[in-house]
């Protein structure tokens, strides 16, 4: 009770300060780059994608280094697999490292990546993901890439998070994204320390030529198309552009979390709100209705002890009576209230920003130890209403909370 009243006169106290402010924690420590130090570039599993026509064509992901594919390894040797979260391997993610070499606030301009060379497997591989809209998804910092436009000196406006493999403009015309421009944010913090606070990439397609006595020219504009036969390899580049942001580490997911046409959103709400309440008020008429009318034919016949039950007088003696599999229900109510609590501590968890979006698979991973705990209220909900209905086998109801639908 002591200790109740302490934290209560805690809360009070705290809310009484204007200048308490509340953020989400992020769940990792950022990281702090001086000029020159080495930023991170990490590749992800490739997943399709929604196309044009509101259709997804596959549901395979792949990972980056897949054979199929050909892309570039670091320095020809065995890529490493990032740690990942229980959550995030349920989520597909297959996190790897790059041989993208990027440095803090040093901008490249058209280097060259490497050389891959392709067969007819391979490039019958890509071929059939690109139609099937795999895209990448990259990772710096921990932030994902976008897809972006940028205008002017403004900062990019998300488009979708990763971008496509490539885009197929007929069944002959398959053109491969080979040249990657990186456009990565800074926050300056002071003391010669800066954090990455955004990322967009913009993806092109273009056939480059490069050998080892001539670098590779990004300029040309015409594309790289799969289809033809004369390919047989792929040169892949990049461009990196730093800028300077006034974006804060603390704030650079909200871009990300942000909300667009929330006005449409609310007004999506607010119409089934009421179509809801119009429904629900119709049927709550009718049965007013009929039970006004089933009680007065009632009291007028209430002398008449010889007169038949009618109405709702048929059923309410069957309420009460166990269904003819108990246990089935029981086991169904109880792991009902399993996923009803997990759901509610998640979301409880996420509002209380515990569960931030920088530590990926975070809120799976939460969501999966809430179900195992709240395994107990399962079991506990399917005896107790197994036992208020009677139930005389409670050996077989354990056995079919446990085995059933596990925790």
């Amino acid at each position: 009770m002591i200790l109740g009243g302490i934290a209560l006169l805690g809360t009070i106290a705290t809310c009484l300060f204007n200048c308490v402010d509340a953020y989400y924690m992020p769940g990792l420590a950022p990281i702090n780059y001086k000029e020159g130090d080495k930023v991170e570039l990490q590749v992800n599993a490739l997943v399709p994608s929604i196309n044009h026509q509101k259709k997804i064509k596959a549901i395979v992901p792949y990972d980056y280094y897949h054979k199929g594919f050909g892309f570039c390894r670091p320095d020809d040797k065995e890529p490493k697999q990032a740690r990942s979260s229980l959550g995030s391997i349920l989520f597909g993610d297959r996190i790897y490292e790059s041989p993208f070499k990027l440095s803090m606030k040093v901008d490249e301009k058209c280097k060259f990546l490497c050389k891959s060379s392709i067969d007819d497997f391979q490039k019958w591989f890509l071929i059939g993901k690109i139609k099937e809209n795999y895209r990448m998804d990259w990772l710096i910092d921990g932030l994902p890439a976008i897809q972006s436009q940028i205008d002017g000196e403004q900062e990019p406006e998300i488009a979708s998070i990763g971008f496509p493999l490539g885009y197929a403009k007929d069944k002959n015309t398959v053109y491969i994204y080979n040249h990657y421009d990186i456009q990565i944010l800074y926050h300056d913090v002071g003391k010669n320390y800066n954090r990455v606070v955004g990322v967009s990439i913009s993806p092109k397609s273009k056939k480059t030529e490069s050998s080892f006595l001539t670098k590779p020219n990004c300029e040309t504009a015409e594309p790289l198309n799969l289809a033809l036969k004369s390919v047989d390899q792929i040169v892949y580049t990049y461009s990196v552009t730093w800028k300077k942001s006034d974006i804060t580490w603390s704030t650079r997911w909200d871009s990300y979390l942000a909300v667009k046409n929330s006005a449409i959103h609310w007004i999506s709400l607010v119409s089934s709100f009421i179509i809801v309440l119009f429904l629900a008020g119709m049927v709550a008429l009718i049965f007013l209705r009929v039970l006004r009318k089933e009680i007065l034919q009632y009291n007028s016949n209430e002398n008449d002890a010889m007169s038949e039950d009618f109405g709702w007088k048929l059923v309410h003696g069957d309420v009460f009576r166990p269904p003819q599999r108990l246990n089935l229900l029981c086991v169904l109510v109880g792991s009902g209230y399993q996923i009803f609590y997990m759901i509610l501590l998640t979301i409880v968890f996420a509002l209380l920003g515990l569960l931030s979006p920088s530590n990926r698979g975070s809120l799976t991973s939460a969501a999966l130890a809430f179900y195992m705990l709240f395994g107990f209220s399962a079991g506990n909900n399917s005896s107790h209403l197994y036992n208020s209905y009677g139930g005389t086998n409670r050996k077989s109801n354990v056995l079919y909370t446990i085995f059933f639908i596990p925790a």
